[in-house]
């Protein structure tokens, strides 16, 4: 006697009404009468797609882009993950250091969006704007306290 999973098979000529009926809707869908049930996107791979190389950057460039930021240097090295010495070289303009690799790259997206490259920036407290008077080397010294002994 053979065994029987549980599952019942359907008859011939149910699987060919659903056959049928996916091909008429594959059919409306490559007309546009139907939308799809379901999209399904491939992943972009090296065979499908060319990445545009980042534009060289001369040194008169480099500065206009740390201009743009508003930051010195030391913060822009900090910003692009290089050394100091590494920006520093780039805006000499007889330098034959020049930005290459993802430096370049993320020089591109600073120029263009510089508020991406900001916002992985924060602020010291004690690095923001003080009134003059309370500057170091101000001109106007502030008076000095006395306390009294009790």
């Amino acid at each position: 006697m053979a065994r029987t999973t549980g599952t019942k098979q359907k008859p011939a000529r149910d699987i060919e009404a659903i056959l049928i009926a996916s091909v008429q809707e594959a059919v409306e869908i490559a007309q546009g009468k139907r939308a799809p049930a379901r999209m399904y996107s491939m992943p972009m791979t090296a065979r499908k797609v060319d990445v545009i190389p980042p534009p060289q950057f001369t040194s008169s460039k480099v500065y206009q882009v740390r201009e743009q930021l508003g930051v010195s240097q030391a913060v822009m090295a900090k910003l692009l993950n290089v050394s100091a010495p590494a920006v520093r070289a780039w805006e000499q303009p007889k330098s034959k250091g020049k930005p290459s690799g993802a430096a370049a790259r993320l020089l591109e997206i600073a120029a263009k969006h510089p508020q991406v490259v900001l916002g992985s920036m924060s602020v010291k407290p004690s690095a923001r704007k003080q009134p003059a008077s309370s500057r170091r080397g101000s001109m106007r010294a502030a008076p000095k306290q006395v306390r009294k002994r009790a």
